[in-house]
């Protein structure tokens, strides 16, 4: 007996590109190695200026030793993907797209689920 060989059906997404003010509510934002991406219907798409595209090949982390900050304000800087304790005392809140960011400047911070503690971000506008 000959048993078939499993070939994993690749399916083209339905959108390439999608704009900031066009992604679906139900995306999940995400930050890896200081890279923005989105995820909608399982598939990746990486932020790139006012536009999210469509990455054939998901992002991979590795998890690695993250120093906090606890009493003082961070630069956005080259800083994305860094982590904070505390927000800037004069940020205010800006919701994208159904998330929830807070800004000071041209500083984005992204709340990070089950924790008191924010990830610092690229702009999201």
């Amino acid at each position: 007996m000959v048993k078939p060989v499993y070939r994993p059906v690749y399916k083209a997404p339905v959108h390439r590109v999608y704009h900031y003010n066009k992604i679906p509510r139900t995306a999940t934002y995400l930050v890896i190695a200081g890279i923005t991406y989105t995820v909608v219907d399982n598939v990746y798409y990486k932020r790139s200026g006012d536009q999210y595209i469509y990455v054939e090949q998901p992002p991979v982390s590795v998890q690695s030793e993250v120093n906090t900050v606890s009493s003082t304000v961070v630069t956005n800087k080259g800083m994305a993907g860094k982590i904070v304790d505390i927000l800037p005392n004069e940020a205010t809140t800006v919701t994208v797209n159904g998330a929830t960011f807070y800004v000071q400047g041209s500083d984005w911070y992204a709340p990070i689920a089950g924790t008191n503690q924010f990830v610092i971000v690229e702009p999201q506008l």
